[in-house]
C-alpha cells in the first residue's frame, strides 16, 4: 500500500494482510474458548463442581463485556498495529499464566486478564480492516476475518479436546497458547504499517454517556438482550454437554468429545446463511426461522443416543449463528452513524450473557441433569422469540447526543 490508497486484492500487500487479520481472528477465540472441552478435567483437577469450572470461562467473557466500553476509547488513541499486537502478546501470555498456576483462584485470575486482552482485539481488527481496504473488497476481507474467528473457536476447542487426552488440561492449554503465538508471528511479519488511522482522543464519561442513551432505544435494548439470552444458552449446552458425554450412559473419551466441537462448521455456514436470509426476507421471517432451528436443535438432545445428539448440537450451532449474523447486522443499521457503540452495546449483552448463563445452568445441571439444563436454555430461547416483536419497531427519532 502506497500513501493513504486502500488495499485493494491486486496490490501486493493484500494477501499478507488477509492472513494478518486471519490469525488475529484464530487466535481471540482460540485463546477464549479453549478451556471448553477442558471443564471436566479442570473440575477433576481442583475438587470443583461443573458450575464452578466453568468460572474459567465465564470470568473471562465477563472481564471481556466490562472491559469493552473501558478498551474501545484508549484504543483510538494509537494505531491499531500496535494495539493488536500488544493485545496478541498479552493473550499468549495470559494463557501461559494459566497453565502455569498451581491453585484455581491464580487460574482465574489468568483467564480474567486474558479477557482484558481480548477486549482490544475484535473491535480493532475489524475497524483496521475498514481502514485499510479498498471498500470493494471490504465486505470479502471481513468475512475472511470473521471465519478465521469461527474456525479459531472450533479449532481451539477441538484441539484442546484432543490433547488433553494424552497431555492433561495443562498440555492442552500449552498447545492453544503455541497456536496463538503462531498467530502473533504471523500477523507481526504480515500486517503493514497502517496508513488509513487517524488518531482520535475520545473522552470514557462522553462515550459511556452515549452507550446508555443508545440503550434507552428499545429495539437496540431488545437486540442486545435477545443475543445475550441466545450466547447464554449456545455457551451452557456445550460447557455442560462434555460432562454429560463423559458420564454413562456415554462413558465417551475426551479426545471423542473434542470431536463434538467439529460441528462449528454448521456455525460457519449459519453466520453466510442467516446474512442472506436477512436480505431476502427481513427481519420478520428471517430471525423466527433461526430461532426455531435453535429450538428445534436443542430439543434434540434431550434423546439420549449419540446420533440425535450430534445432529442436533449441528442445528442448534446454525440456528444460533444464523440469529447472531442477523441480530448483528440490525444491530449495526439501528445505529446509523454510531455503528460502532450500538455494535459495543450488542456484544456487552452477549458476553454477559455468555458468562451469566454460562456458569448459571450448571446449577440446572447439578439439580436437574440434562433435562435442567435444556429447559433452562428452551426457556431462554422462548424469551428472545417474546422480544423480538417490539425489537422490530422503527427506532425512536434520535437525538444529538
Amino acid at each position: 500500500m502506497t500513501g493513504n490508497t486502500p488495499l485493494a486484492p491486486s496490490a501486493p500487500g493484500y494477501n499478507r494482510f488477509a492472513a494478518a487479520m486471519i490469525a488475529v481472528g484464530i487466535a481471540t477465540f482460540a485463546h477464549l474458548y479453549c478451556v471448553q472441552p477442558l471443564l471436566p478435567l479442570l473440575a477433576e483437577s481442583f475438587s470443583l463442581s461443573p458450575s464452578s469450572s466453568s468460572l474459567s470461562l465465564s470470568v473471562t467473557t465477563l472481564i471481556l463485556a466490562v472491559a469493552l466500553p473501558l478498551v474501545g476509547p484508549l484504543t483510538e488513541r494509537t494505531n491499531r498495529r500496535r494495539v493488536l499486537q500488544i493485545a496478541l502478546a498479552g493473550a499468549t501470555l495470559a494463557t501461559l499464566a494459566s497453565l502455569l498456576s498451581p491453585s484455581w483462584p491464580l487460574l482465574l485470575i489468568a483467564r480474567a486478564a486474558l479477557g482484558i486482552a481480548l477486549a482490544a482485539l475484535p473491535a480493532n481488527a475489524m475497524a483496521l480492516i475498514a481502514e485499510e481496504v479498498d471498500s470493494r473488497a471490504l465486505g470479502r476481507l471481513m468475512g475472511l476475518y470473521l471465519a478465521g474467528t469461527v474456525f479459531g473457536g472450533m479449532s481451539g476447542r477441538v484441539l484442546a479436546g484432543f490433547l488433553a487426552d494424552w497431555l492433561g488440561w495443562r498440555g492442552a492449554l500449552a498447545g492453544i497458547d503455541l497456536v496463538g503465538l503462531v498467530c502473533l508471528l504471523v500477523f507481526w511479519r504480515c500486517c503493514p504499517t497502517p496508513q488509513g488511522f487517524t488518531p482520535r482522543r475520545i473522552a470514557l464519561r462522553p462515550y459511556l454517556s452515549a452507550l446508555l442513551h443508545h440503550a434507552r432505544d428499545p429495539g437496540l435494548r431488545n437486540f442486545a438482550l435477545m443475543g445475550g439470552l441466545l450466547m447464554g444458552q449456545f455457551v451452557a449446552t456445550y460447557n455442560y454437554l462434555g460432562f454429560r458425554l463423559l458420564a454413562p450412559p456415554f462413558n465417551l473419551d475426551h479426545k471423542t468429545v473434542g470431536l463434538l466441537f467439529l460441528t462449528y462448521v454448521a456455525g460457519m455456514v449459519g453466520t453466510t446463511v442467516g446474512g442472506r436470509w436477512l436480505d431476502r426476507w427481513g427481519a420478520g421471517r428471517a430471525l423466527p426461522l433461526a430461532l426455531a432451528l435453535t429450538a428445534a436443535g436443542q430439543a434434540a438432545l434431550l434423546i439420549d443416543h449419540l446420533v440425535p445428539i450430534a445432529g442436533g448440537v449441528a442445528l442448534m450451532t446454525f440456528g444460533f449463528f444464523a440469529a447472531h449474523a442477523c441480530l448483528s447486522t440490525l444491530v449495526g443499521r439501528r445505529g446509523g452513524e454510531s455503528k460502532s457503540r450500538t455494535v459495543a452495546l450488542y456484544l456487552i449483552a452477549y458476553y454477559i450473557g455468555s458468562s451469566a448463563l454460562g456458569a448459571g445452568l450448571g446449577y440446572a445441571w447439578s439439580g436437574f441433569g440434562w433435562s435442567g439444563v435444556a429447559a433452562a436454555a428452551l426457556t431462554a430461547i422462548a424469551v428472545s422469540a417474546l422480544l423480538l416483536r417490539p425489537a422490530l419497531r422503527p427506532a425512536p427519532a434520535k437525538s444529538d447526543s
